[in-house]
């Protein structure tokens, strides 16, 4: 009840709250929770429904968010016929190391702020690590989700498996800029090719990218272009050449070299459907 709360408060802080009212209560606790697995057969679980953790930080939140964003495309893709029921399982696989990791921050970070002056110290050790640039935006990902890296294809390109900023623009051969953002917007696959592709592609485009992706044209748009110079508003510093993104945003594949595209596509939308070269 609110005279619980107000009751609480005064004993706390000497201060009494008993005059006001509450519009809106609720209780949480400390305890967290993971599901076994994400998926058994027709069941998937996504969000709260997959892991249980107290209100700290939002992380909870932004981990039910990119739950969702992960299954999303994957299950209208499988709903649809446009690519094999084995996509669903890259769900679990992708998602489910990430909700032992929001377990494993939700415990720590309980200790961190629930906790009395005992742990001072690792507090304060804490301060300066995040003086650190590195450390500072290696929590900032981690709390906010977007240092996620998947696994998505054999490679040592530093963006392969990572989130493309939506903010990374390319000026198109009409004249038109265009960000990542707008580019995803459909809900399906993009191949980013630039027009100078960097060796990604012979001379006269048969062995590149565009050749090699036109046979899933159903699933992928490909797009040709320059990214935009750096001190543009969303410019990219530097970018792969030729890149393949996810419909939830992930890079799952990278260029010069056309080496593995194929297998790229087929892992992530199914077999070529439209014959190459059409």
């Amino acid at each position: 009840t609110f005279t619980d709360v107000a009751d609480a408060w005064q004993r706390m802080t000497g201060e009494s709250i008993h005059h006001g009212s509450a519009r809106w209560m609720a209780a949480f606790g400390n305890g967290a929770g993971l599901a076994t697995t994400y998926r058994r057969g027709r069941v998937l679980l996504a969000g709260d429904a997959a892991h249980a953790t107290p209100p700290l930080a939002g992380w909870g939140l932004s981990t039910g968010i990119q739950d969702a964003a992960n299954l999303g495309w994957k299950l209208a893709a499988v709903a649809t016929g446009r690519a094999p029921e084995t996509l669903l399982d890259t769900y679990h696989a992708e998602r489910h190391p990430l909700g032992e990791q929001l377990l494993r921050n939700t415990h720590a970070a309980t200790a961190l702020y629930l906790s009395d002056e005992e742990m001072d110290p690792l507090r304060a050790v804490l301060r300066e690590l995040m003086e650190d640039k590195n450390a500072a935006e290696h929590f900032a990902g981690m709390v906010s989700g977007l240092g996620v890296r998947y696994d998505t294809c054999p490679g040592d390109h530093p963006l392969l498996g990572r989130r493309l900023s939506p903010d990374h623009a390319l000026d198109l051969p009409d004249g038109n800029r265009a960000r990542v953002a707008q580019l995803l917007r459909p809900g399906r696959g993009v191949l980013i090719v630039t027009e100078d592709p960097g060796g990604t592609e012979a001379p006269d485009g048969t062995d590149g990218p565009r050749h090699r992706a036109a046979a899933w044209s159903d699933r992928v748009d490909i797009v040709t272009g320059t990214w935009a110079p750096a001190d543009a508003p969303g410019g990219p510093a530097r970018l792969p050449a030729a890149v393949l993104v996810r419909p939830d945003g992930y890079v799952a594949w990278a260029g010069p070299g056309s080496a593995g595209l194929t297998a790229a596509l087929e892992s992530w939308f199914g077999p070529a459907r439209v014959t190459a070269g059409v």
